[in-house]
């Protein structure tokens, strides 16, 4: 299904091309300070024009037009709750520098001491547990005096530091490789995202990233890296959309549906918004079968992801649904080759191949649902029924059907 429109790739002061990319996304890159009016931009495979002579963005750089004025506000503002956030940054660490200090010094006079004024068997306890000979005291004083983004910095320098770059351009190249469908390029995501952190300086909004991308890794260390990066933006004050949308795609690679829309909704609904969590509650609607909630984000969806085929299977499904059949058939097959091995996918092609009567197709497609998942109850059920009614093959039906009665 081909979805067309102005398409946007930016060239910078060194060179590099960023993109192709929506004209919200420009404008949002220019808001942020991340190109200016001497770099250019191609539109549509076109000449590369400056910024601030291109018509579609000259408005922006020209004082005195509501366009400019518009977006020296939204520095200024995003500026003053930069230095807000920051002074209380500062503040809060001060406190805590001195909390820590207060119990570190409170238990290592109690251990020194403890033996004056425990009973023998909470004396026992102390030497076995929160001295250390357990193992246990020692996680928890190491989690009390580390940070947890100064270590990962320090650790992304080193992989990192000789291929500086804006934040702004890794992280979105690495929610291009989130929504490609690919694994392959989803486990890239990775370096992405935490180049963006390192670029950043630990900004909360690419830490959201690092925790989607760290959801499809393979890393043994995801689930522990996860955690305390939820602990990180759960402290700052400006964490709430980025851990929504962290935890909102982990729950859609776990296949938890509810949570993966209860969290992109959160986010979609706060004002710093983060556009992956449209992404997410696309797939997390349409994996769903919610077809009425579903319709009404699709459009802004193709226009935030149009090259997306999870987006593309969605709009396919939500067609079908409305009995347009052509459309879907065409949106199906743009997407058949990034996804004919998702067993949602399949799930899809079958319904549209029972709705327009392609049994044969239909039953070929439930049985590489049930290679690729055995034991789903409904592709089970559904390939039974046209065994037997379609086909009248009533000894493979049987075995089949037979097979789930007999599963757990």
């Amino acid at each position: 299904m081909e979805i067309r429109e102005a398409s946007y790739v930016l060239v910078g002061s060194d060179g590099a091309r960023h993109g192709p990319m929506p004209r919200h996304r420009v404008v949002e890159l220019v808001e942020r300070g991340f190109f200016g009016r001497e770099d250019r931009v191609e539109k549509n495979g076109g000449a590369p024009t400056a910024l601030a002579t291109h018509p579609d963005f000259a408005g922006f750089f020209i004082e005195g037009d509501s366009r400019f004025v518009k977006i020296q506000d939204a520095r200024k503002e995003r500026q003053a709750r930069t230095q807000k956030y920051r002074m209380r940054k500062w503040r809060l660490s001060g406190l805590r520098i001195v909390m820590f200090a207060g119990v570190a010094a409170g238990l290592v006079l109690a251990a020194i001491e403890y033996e004056r004024w425990l009973p023998s068997s909470a004396q026992t306890w102390v030497s076995d547990t929160v001295l250390g000979k357990d193992g246990v005291g020692d996680d928890g004083e190491a989690i009390v005096k580390q940070e947890i983004l100064a270590p990962l910095l320090s650790e992304l320098r080193l992989r990192y530091a000789e291929e500086p770059e804006k934040p702004a351009v890794a992280y979105d190249r690495g929610i291009r490789a989130l929504v490609s469908g690919v694994e392959e390029r989803r486990r890239d995501a990775l370096a992405d995202m935490e180049r963006a952190v390192l670029f950043s300086d630990g900004d909360s909004w690419t830490i959201g990233g690092l925790i989607a991308a760290l959801a499809y890794s393979d890393d043994p260390e995801a689930p522990r890296r996860i955690d305390s990066y939820v602990a990180h933006l759960n402290s700052v004050a400006d964490g709430s959309a980025s851990l929504n949308l962290g935890l909102g795609v982990r729950a859609l690679e776990r296949g938890d549906l509810s949570e993966a829309a209860a969290r992109a909704s959160g986010c979609m609904n706060e004002g710093n918004y983060r556009p992956l969590c449209h992404w997410v509650m696309i797939a997390a609607l349409g994996r769903a079968g919610q077809y009425k909630e579903l319709g009404e984000i699709l459009a802004s969806g193709r226009e935030l992801f149009p090259e997306s085929p999870e987006v593309l299977l969605w709009t396919a499904d939500h067609l079908r649904s409305e009995g347009r059949f052509a459309e879907a058939e065409e949106g199906l097959e743009s997407v058949a080759s990034v996804l004919e091995t998702v067993v949602y996918y399949q799930r899809v092609r079958a319904r549209f191949e029972q709705e327009v009567g392609d049994f044969n197709a239909a039953i070929a497609t439930l049985k590489t649902i049930l290679e690729l998942e055995p034991g789903d109850r409904m592709a089970s059920l559904d390939l039974g029924v046209l065994l037997s009614q379609y086909r009248e093959d009533f000894s493979e039906a049987e075995g089949v059907l037979g097979a789930l009665v007999d599963s757990p």
